[in-house]
């Protein structure tokens, strides 16, 4: 009787503790108003990041398309040049080869990177309206305002952006190691013409 009498004075005291509690402060009209713009224009600049990053992306897409090309040609050229240089001059056939076959090497290093930078890596994506919907009648009480879609249009944003970065980030250090290796084949093209010509 006693343990019961003990926790039914523990439930008063919680009871008497919670009603003591004031009552949240509701918000004045102008705070929301301020809110409100707020949120606004956070998600006009979180709609404006977004098409940034994904300028970026195209951007860092077109450079290593441009790089291939650039690649191809140097390839090609170099693999015209072996033959005759080989018919058309004294150098042994043994250096001609060993350098074109370094720069080759360097040349095709660069091309796989800047393959690479085009890949299309997975990215988080926006929800769809079906899961939308889904999401707001499981969680009705909190989709009853604007300003709370917009914290949910700016959550996506960020999510979505935050993933593209990610892979836009990686994209840049393909191609930089791309334009690495293709600068060393440059370097070890003058390298070799300057060894086998003295």
């Amino acid at each position: 009787m006693s343990a019961k009498k003990g926790k039914t004075q523990k439930r008063q005291k919680a009871n008497q503790i919670a009603s003591n509690k004031e009552p949240p402060v509701p918000l004045t009209k102008e705070q929301i108003d301020r809110s409100d713009f707020c949120l606004k224009n956070v998600v006009k600049f979180a709609k404006f990041s977004f098409k940034l990053e994904e300028k970026r992306e195209q951007s860092v897409i077109n450079q290593s398309g441009q790089m291939l090309t650039a690649l191809s040609v140097a390839s090609a050229t170099i693999l015209m040049a072996v033959p005759i240089l080989i018919e058309h001059t004294s150098i042994s056939k043994l250096e001609i080869l060993i350098s074109a076959g370094i720069v080759l090497a360097l040349l095709l290093t660069s091309m796989t990177l800047a393959v690479l930078a085009q890949w299309r890596f997975k990215y988080v994506t926006m929800k769809t309206g079906e899961e939308l919907l889904q999401e707001i009648n499981k969680d009705a009480e909190n989709h009853q305002h604007q300003h709370q879609y917009d914290s949910q249009w700016i959550n996506q944003l960020n999510e979505i952006q935050n993933s593209k970065k990610k892979n836009n980030d990686l994209r840049c250090k393909l191609i930089i190691a791309s334009m690495g290796a293709f600068f060393l084949a440059v370097a070890s093209l003058i390298l070799c013409s300057f060894i086998i010509a003295f």
